[in-house]
């Protein structure tokens, strides 16, 4: 999957131009919007879905695990890069349910250069798509957890087919042909990863 396209639910004036001139930068079409009610209107009425969504932790409040799980759950968004903009980034209890509901990376306001190099890393991560050889399932109903395995894999160039249960990769497993399949022992629906 290239990144090509980013959603920003951002209502800052400044962090929604620094984020403009950010992707536009690295060659990254983007819409933005200010609100939960708008990104989701903005997601509807898409065609295909976005490659990457930057959502600030002010435009979520109380909505976050919400609209985490919401988005997680359309088909096309269940490994599409989720970044939170958060004010506190020392705050590691919150960090820790922060990516326990389903985001991929958090970065503190002031972070562009680092929030630009990841960013950068996983569009030139993805443009190597044509480049892999190596089919790989993964099978695991943590969503962070399936995150952090897609990543590391997909540094190593492998083409990354995510499940969360048995059942649902079995339906699908001829149609990919995969090399390899990594499964997670405790998964949704009734088979265990055995």
């Amino acid at each position: 999957m290239a990144i090509n396209t980013a959603l920003i639910a951002d209502a800052s004036k400044t962090t929604q131009a620094i984020l403009k001139q950010l992707l536009q930068g690295i060659g990254i079409d983007f819409d933005i919007v200010t609100t939960p009610i708008s990104a989701w209107r903005q997601i509807k009425n898409r065609e295909k879905a976005y490659d990457i969504v930057l959502v600030s932790r002010n435009v979520l409040g109380a909505e976050l695990r919400t609209f985490v799980a919401r988005l997680r759950s359309l088909r096309n968004y269940g490994s599409v890069p989720l970044i939170l903009l958060i004010n506190d980034k020392n705050n590691h209890t919150d960090a820790e349910f922060i990516y326990a509901s389903g985001f991929t990376q958090i970065f503190g306001r002031t972070e562009f250069d680092s929030l630009e190099k990841y960013i950068e890393q996983a569009k030139r991560r993805n443009t190597f798509e044509a480049a892999r050889h190596n089919k790989v399932v993964i099978i695991e109903d943590d969503l962070g957890q399936q995150m952090v395995v897609k990543a590391i894999l997909e540094e190593e160039f492998c083409e990354c087919f995510c499940f969360t249960s048995a059942e649902e990769a079995l339906e699908n497993i001829d149609k990919i042909d995969p090399q390899v399949i990594a499964c997670d022992f405790f998964l949704e629906g009734s088979m265990t990863g055995l």
